[in-house]
């Protein structure tokens, strides 16, 4: 994927087949923070501290439901990927770009929790199991989208 175009309403990257696949692939995956993961105070626990956490966890969900939402719309907009010659033209506004960002920030955050937050600093790699193996693929994916997508302006 790479950038083809950039005004400034809109970016365009051309896009393999492939990588529209993998790009759905990783979408379908959102979210994958889990819910009530967001905590206000670790350490204390008031009456006013566990109300403020349940507006917080409902604001979250429901921010949750309309990404669903938006990303299925998203996904089915017939002009989002235009058939090109090796692939697709794929559009974005800025605003798109940013929302675009923060679901796949979720998606490699939320894989790296589900691996249990590995340090591989060190060196050492993730152990591939058939249960790890999806959330390192879509740790995989969205990091590469992500840079993509940082590595352009409009």
């Amino acid at each position: 994927m790479k950038r083809i175009k950039a005004k400034p309403d809109r970016i365009v990257f051309q896009m393999a087949v492939v990588e529209k696949r993998l790009l759905e692939e990783a979408l379908d995956l959102y979210p994958l923070i889990p819910a009530h993961y967001a905590k206000l105070n670790r350490s204390s626990d008031t009456p006013a501290l566990r109300e403020a956490q349940q507006l917080l966890d409902e604001a979250l969900d429901e921010q949750r439901r309309e990404n669903r939402r938006r990303l299925a719309a998203f996904l089915r907009d017939a002009h989002r990927f235009l058939p090109a010659p090796d692939g697709f033209l794929f559009t974005l506004n800025q605003p798109e770009l940013e929302w675009l960002l923060a679901v796949l920030n979720d998606i490699r955050v939320g894989s790296w929790l589900r691996l249990g937050s590995p340090e591989t600093a060190s060196g050492d790699a993730i152990v591939r199991t058939p249960q790890t193996e999806p959330f390192i693929r879509a740790m995989d994916l969205s990091g590469y989208f992500l840079t993509v997508l940082l590595g352009t302006a409009l």
